[in-house]
This record gives C-alpha cells, structure tokens and sequence, in this order.
C-alpha cells in the first residue's frame, strides 16, 4: 500500500488509486476507502479530487501521455523503416499495458468513457492520430497500400487490445495456457512484418 507523506496527498491518492484497480479492479475503488487506507479524514481526498470520476480522469490522462511516451520511444528507437516503427508501436503498447494494468483499465473503462471531458477527449484523439501517421507511413513505404487505413487503424487497435486481454485474464489463461512474449511478437509480425517498408511486401490478410 503506498505511504503518505504529509503535503504529497495527491500522489498518494494517484498511487493507492492504482494499487486498488489493479487488485480489485476500478468497481472497488472509493474516495472514502483510499482516504481511510491512508489515514487521512474523509474530507481530505476532495482537496484534490471533486469526485470519484475526477480521480479516474486524471488517471487515464496519465495513462494516454505514458502510453504515448512508450509508442514514441518505441517507434523512434526501431530505425528508419516505417513498417518496423509501426511494428514496434503495437510492441510496445502491448508491453505498457501489462506493465500498467492500472491505467490500462481505467483508459478503456466504460465509466471512464461514459464521463470524459474533453482534455480526456483529446488525448484519445492525438493518441489515434499518432497510431494513424505511423500507418500511413508504413502504406507509403510499401505495406498494404491498397487497404484502407481506417481499416488497418482498427485492425491494428483490436489486435493489441485482443493480446492484452487474453494475457491479463487469468480465467482465459488458465484454460488456452499463458500467452508469452514470443507469441505476441509472432502474432504482430504476422500482420506488421519487420521490414516490410523496405520492399513490396504486403502482409497476409
């Protein structure tokens, strides 16, 4: 559980707000509850966080800028190949995601959904047009160029998400067995073949 330190409420707050997500998902995630975990009155969480839905909002912020800090690092360390970097994109999504449950979740909670503001509105929207540069990039270069890159955005989105659900779902893993890193690396390569920019490769559909 994290520890609070007088005058860093706020984080503390963010912290233990994580720490109850990833444990009991966001349904057990109350003001009240985190201002008791951490000692402080009941009244103190509102200093920071209007309500509940607030609290989740600043988490799924968070969650948009280090996911899209982890896809740009991703994509600027995979070389000069477009396909490669859009290869590396949906990598290094999958990757975040699992090492951040927390935040994973709350981006794609419907309560979340359902209460955005349109700070939040516009970190999706810069979010999806950085996935859809990459691939419109990659169809220049020579992958799938006949497709459409609505299409391809949707295929590609589905496929990381569809990964990370069958890896973080402890029922589905306990029946088809647990799906490791080598088998998320195929699967995507399968549809973003690395180097396919640098030829006229296109991958199968």
């Amino acid at each position: 559980m994290a520890k609070f330190h007088h005058g860093n409420l706020r984080e503390a707050l963010l912290t233990r707000a994580s720490e109850i997500i990833e444990e009991g998902g966001i349904e057990a995630l109350s003001l009240r509850g985190m201002a008791r975990d951490l000692k402080v009155s009941a009244t103190a969480p509102a200093r920071h966080f209007k309500c509940r839905a607030d609290l989740l909002r600043t988490l799924a912020m968070m969650g948009y800028d280090r996911a899209t800090n982890a896809t740009v690092a991703a994509l600027n360390d995979a070389g000069d190949d477009p396909v490669t970097r859009l290869n590396a994109m949906a990598k290094a999504f999958v990757d975040w995601s699992l090492d951040n449950r927390a935040l994973y979740t709350t981006i794609f909670h419907p309560d979340v959904s359902r209460q955005a503001d349109e700070a939040l509105k516009r970190a999706l929207i810069d979010f999806a047009a950085l996935v859809q540069t990459a691939i419109g990039e990659a169809q220049r270069a020579g992958w799938r160029q006949n497709d459409d890159p609505q299409v391809l955005f949707h295929h590609i989105t589905a496929l990381i998400r569809g990964m990370t659900a069958n890896m973080s779902d402890p029922l589905y893993v306990s029946v088809a067995g647990r799906v490791d890193r080598q088998v998320v690396e195929t699967v995507i390569d399968a549809m973003i073949p690395i180097g396919a920019g640098s030829t006229d490769h296109l991958s199968p559909r």
